[in-house]
Parts: structure tokens; sequence; C-alpha cells
């Protein structure tokens, strides 16, 4: 049996949803990580980059109904769905600690850049002992 032209039932209502999601995922990641976070990094290191893009993703997504980890069902992430529940956060921990190590011990974590009068008043100091 062959589909009708416009998707119509459950089939079609679940395509067309799962690519909406899938758009709008993709559009917070650029966002989020492809741009902000690279401009953060590069004034600031990784680390404060991480915390700067973590918080702001969070923020934006506190506009969301029943998006807290405070609700009544913590496990089940109650209304707003399992993204939101305590379940999900302690599963996403172990990676995060995983990459983060790896990316500190092959050296891909950026420091803090030192300002430049610091660095202008070192090397003059320097030069005159």
């Amino acid at each position: 049996m062959s589909l009708p032209v416009g998707w119509h039932g459950p089939f079609g209502g679940f395509v067309g949803t799962a690519g909406m999601m899938a758009s709008v995922a993709v559009a917070e990641e650029r966002l989020f990580r492809g741009v902000l976070f690279r401009i953060v990094e590069e004034h600031t290191g990784t680390v404060i980059a991480l915390v700067v893009s973590a918080l702001l993703f969070g923020a934006t997504h506190l506009v969301n109904v029943n998006a807290t980890q405070s609700g009544p069902a913590p496990l089940t992430g109650g209304t707003f769905g399992p993204e939101a529940s305590l379940l999900a956060l302690l599963v996403c921990l172990g990676p995060t600690a995983f990459w983060l190590r790896r990316a500190a011990r092959t050296g891909q974590i950026r420091h803090r850049p030192r300002r430049a009068v610091a660095q202008a008043g070192s090397d003059s100091s320097s030069k005159t002992k």
C-alpha cells in the first residue's frame, strides 16, 4: 500500500514532528556551540565558555513551561518529558566527564588569555633586570 501524497495519519505526523525537532536542535547547537561558545572561548578560555554557553542555553529553556528539575516528578521529567529528568542529567554526566578529561589530556582546552597590559608590564620589568 502506498502512502498518500500528504502523508496523512500517525506516520506522517511522526515524520513531521521528528523533522521539526531535529531542525530546532541543529539550530540551537549551531547558535550555542558553533557561534556563542567559540566567540566566548577566544576571549575567556574553554572553561568559562562552557559555563557561559551552558547557563545561557539553560536560561533560554526556562521559558518552556515545566522545564525544571524541581518539578513533582524529577525521575520522569514531569510533563516536560524525560530530557528534564534527574536520570537524564546523571546519564549525561558520565560522557561529559569523559570528554572533558580527554580534551584536557590532549591539550584541547584553551586557557584564559592574558591581558596585553599585564604582558607588556612583565616584559618591561624583565628587561630592566
